[in-house]
């Protein structure tokens, strides 16, 4: 998934754990740099599709976008 993710948009970085990190089995969390939280399967109750992270990451992009009125990207 961060493979896509950083093909489609390559100014985005996908980090994962540190490995000092223990994460929750199942949860797969995507938050922005600034903290937003952009994915969390936990909330949502299932592993997101290849396809709803693209679409979750162009999202933000528009809205924080210049021409938007949503700040800076």
């Amino acid at each position: 998934m961060a493979d896509a993710i950083e093909d489609a948009y390559p100014s985005v970085m996908v980090d994962g754990n540190p490995a000092e990190v223990n994460p929750r089995p199942g949860s797969f969390e995507v938050t922005l740099e600034d903290g937003t939280l952009l994915y969390s399967s936990l909330q949502a109750k299932k592993f997101p599709t290849e396809r709803e992270m693209l679409t979750a990451v162009e999202e933000v992009r528009l809205e924080r976008s210049p021409s938007s009125g949503g700040g800076c990207s």
